[in-house]
């Protein structure tokens, strides 16, 4: 049965293969210098995820660097090697879905050891086949899911295979539980909560050991690996978690948010559709909002089927939820997320939750009346059918960039952020006119120098230099110490002929920026229109100080120096 899950797994996102790098795996894998040099792979543990880039955020993921590095030795650059990899690993967390859930359903009320490895085998094949995990086996960018989720569920199955008596102890099944937690919190922050899924399956079937004193022992190593982890992070980030956002919010709507963010994280699991790369997060800001009356309601059911299945003793149930749930705690810490908190990816583990829940209803509704078995059965295969065709249907979406967002802008089209994505993918492909309908777009939309910036480098390159020069002054009215911008609006000034004109704006980036060499071309460029020699041969010099590989200054500056 592992193998035929295995397969199928496989199977169904075979389209992935054709798939190249698109979103964040260009900064994360093909620009990634750790990936490439063990030596600086070191600096991984030492340093913020994003600090190849100089980038500061809030995530700590070293070994996200140390499987990219792994796949790069094997594959190169090739897309095709790292898809191949979300691809085994999706199999692999599909296959130990199987073998976790023959665990959990055992236990469950109306089990019978044929019914278990039947509904068992079942919730192998959904999991497997849920649309909702087309994002995280799709992107290379979340691999970290993918081991995360991995390293989870064999660190459950080892532990809830342990006999009680033997829990701690020097097992290797112990041991390994322990282990994997640890190389997890390495990965991604969302493994913090595998301690307590453990302590969940604790609660749920040792109930009566867990109350002893010398059980407490148990969850000892844990503890002291998260107390490793938070020295780690708070070393390499200067704190937990740094960067605030959403600070608009008040309080009461925070919790409003965060509740809604709750509902359609359920809702989305329930029914799988309008998948996107791309999900527009417009703040409740009243408890009149549907959405935030929607995600009280998800909430107060759940506590609600919680109390109940605590008071019937219903160990499987509890268990269940503590998979969905727990997971799903760090995405709804709204002032610590993207700016954007909803993403499909942060329900590949809490999915198994609700697939077990799913499971454990029909073996209760089997137990109690057998004659349904056939139809629930044809049920689940449909099911299971029309999820895996959503899959395949999906697979062309991630091809790269410009279907990717052509795909998310059409799904958002009030939304800024896909369009400009879209139009830089665009520039990227070549297709210029597009591109600059795209960031026009965008603007109209939403107003950012980034965009007027980008606008304003596309006019320049279609030769549009007055609409450029419009498109800089915009990026510089919302920010002045736009330095991209102040250059973009120099090297305009320059192409235009009006060298005098150039100089000021220059000037200005190169003391934002005293290492930005575009900035000292220019100004070289601009010199020499003005006939300044001497001054535009001190420009190049400082451009190929500030980058020694910059083959345009040099010739410039060897055309000025060389001997008449």
């Amino acid at each position: 049965m592992a193998a035929a899950i295995a397969t199928f797994a496989l199977a169904i996102y075979a389209g992935a293969l054709r798939n190249g790098f698109v979103y964040d795996d260009i900064p994360q894998v093909v620009q990634n210098p750790w990936i490439r040099d063990a030596s600086s792979l070191l600096a991984a543990f030492t340093s913020d995820a994003w600090g190849y880039l100089g980038i500061h955020s809030n995530y700590y993921r070293p070994m996200m660097h140390v499987v990219y590095a792994a796949a790069n030795a094997l594959f190169g650059l090739d897309a095709r090697g790292f898809h191949l990899l979300n691809l085994l690993l999706h199999a692999a967390v599909s296959v130990l879905v199987y073998a976790t859930s023959l665990l959990v359903l055992r236990a469950a009320p109306g089990a019978s050891p044929a019914r278990s490895r039947v509904l068992a085998a079942a919730s192998g094949f959904l999991f497997a086949a849920h649309p909702i995990h087309t994002e995280v086996v799709s992107w290379i960018s979340a691999t970290t899911d993918l081991c995360v989720a991995l390293l989870a569920l064999s660190a459950l199955h080892a532990y809830a295979t342990l006999p009680p008596e033997r829990v701690p102890s020097a097992s290797p099944r112990y041991l390994w539980a322990v282990i994997a937690f640890a190389i997890a919190t390495l990965t991604k922050e969302v493994a913090l909560v595998i301690p307590g899924i453990l302590v969940a399956w604790d609660v749920s079937f040792r109930r009566h050991a867990v109350v002893r004193v010398r059980w407490l022992a148990a969850y000892a190593p844990f503890a002291g690996v998260i107390g490793l982890y938070f020295l780690l992070r708070w070393s390499a980030l200067g704190g937990f978690a740094s960067i605030s956002r959403h600070q608009e919010l008040t309080t009461l709507q925070l919790a409003l948010n965060v509740c809604a963010l709750f509902g359609a994280y359920l809702a989305k699991l329930v029914v799988p559709s309008g998948l996107s790369a791309f999900h527009p997060f417009d703040p409740v800001v009243s408890i009149a909002d549907p959405r935030a009356l929607a995600g009280l309601v998800a909430l107060a059911l759940v506590v609600a089927f919680v109390s109940i299945a605590w008071r019937r003793r219903s160990g499987a149930v509890l268990v269940a939820l503590a998979v969905l749930l727990l997971p799903l705690l760090p995405s709804l810490w709204l002032t610590r997320l993207g700016e954007n908190p909803f993403a499909e990816r942060y329900l590949y583990l809490p999915s198994l939750g609700f697939i077990w829940l799913l499971a454990i209803a029909g073996q209760r509704l089997v137990a109690a009346r057998p004659r349904l078995a056939p139809a629930l059965g044809a049920a689940a295969v449909v099911l299971c059918a029309t999820w895996a065709w959503g899959v395949a249907a999906r697979q062309p979406a991630w091809r790269d960039d410009v279907s990717l967002w052509s795909d998310a802008a059409a799904k958002a089209p009030g939304a800024a952020i896909p369009r400009y994505n879209l139009a830089v993918a665009l520039e990227a492909a070549g297709d210029l006119p597009r591109a600059i309908a795209e960031y026009e777009t965008a603007l109209r939309l939403e107003e950012s120098p980034v965009a007027w910036t980008s606008l304003g480098a596309a006019y320049h390159a279609a030769g549009r230099d007055e609409d450029a020069l419009r498109a800089y002054g915009r990026a510089l009215y919302w920010d002045a110490a736009n330095v991209t911008a102040l250059n973009g609006l120099g090297a305009t000034y320059v192409k235009m002929g009006r060298g005098a004109a150039a100089i000021e704006p220059l000037r200005a980036a190169i003391g934002l920026a005293p290492r930005f060499a575009p900035a000292y071309h220019n100004l070289g460029l601009a010199y020499e229109q003005l006939g300044d020699s001497r001054a535009a041969i001190e420009s190049y010099r400082a451009a190929l100080g500030a980058d020694p590989s910059s083959a345009a200054s040099y010739q410039r500056l060897r055309a000025l120096t060389a001997s008449p």
